[in-house]
């Protein structure tokens, strides 16, 4: 009887040991939760990528440079340059009679070089006015028989006249006759001509 048990003994615990090796053998199969074996482990997760690199940190200022910069605020456009005094004529006044065909000889003028406004210097200095930044004309002038023709324009001031319509207010001027009645021929002179826009 003792035999016996001790054989059926032997069976049982090379039995076990029989399926747990075929266990071993097939690791892939399920594991049954009354065997007592212990589940394969599950495949490594995938690794996530390295974070970004942040920045550096920020520059510090110290105060004496800050306080520096605001000593010295940035450089402003030069300003503009003032207006051009009227010169002076260096000769005498114009004869009585030119003042008289100023309107006339602005009207030539502007039917060649576009509207412009011509003022006499010599009238503009005896109202006390300046010629506003315009360019500055001296002109020759030759009476003659009924009329008074321009010679030569020397430019005296640039101002802010373009430099396109003083030269073409020299160019027509030169030869340009004004009729003025009863006018005897006489020696030159010199006159002073403001050149500028008529304003709107």
């Amino acid at each position: 009887m003792v035999v016996a048990v001790a054989v059926a003994g032997i069976c049982a615990l090379f039995a076990g040991s029989v399926a747990l090796l075929a266990r071993l053998d097939r690791p892939d199969e399920p594991s049954d939760p009354g065997s007592g074996l212990t589940p394969t482990a599950p495949p490594p997760a995938a690794a996530w990528p390295p974070p970004p690199e942040l920045p550096g940190p920020l520059e510090r200022v110290s105060p004496q440079v800050l306080a520096a910069q605001l000593r010295s605020p940035p450089s402003l456009p030069a300003p503009a340059p003032p207006e051009e005094p009227l010169p002076p004529a260096g000769v005498p006044p114009p004869p009585r009679y030119v003042y008289e065909i100023a309107s006339e000889l602005e009207a030539q003028v502007s039917r060649r070089c576009g509207t412009m406004e011509l003022r006499l210097g010599e009238a503009l200095r005896r109202s006390g006015l300046d010629p506003e930044g315009h360019a500055v004309l001296l002109v020759e002038a030759e009476p003659q028989e009924g009329q008074l023709k321009l010679w030569r324009a020397t430019l005296q001031a640039h101002g802010r006249t373009s430099p396109g319509q003083v030269a073409c207010c020299q160019f027509a001027m030169n030869g340009l006759t004004v009729p003025v009645r009863r006018l005897q021929a006489g020696e030159r002179f010199q006159v002073q001509v403001v050149v500028g826009n008529r304003r709107g």
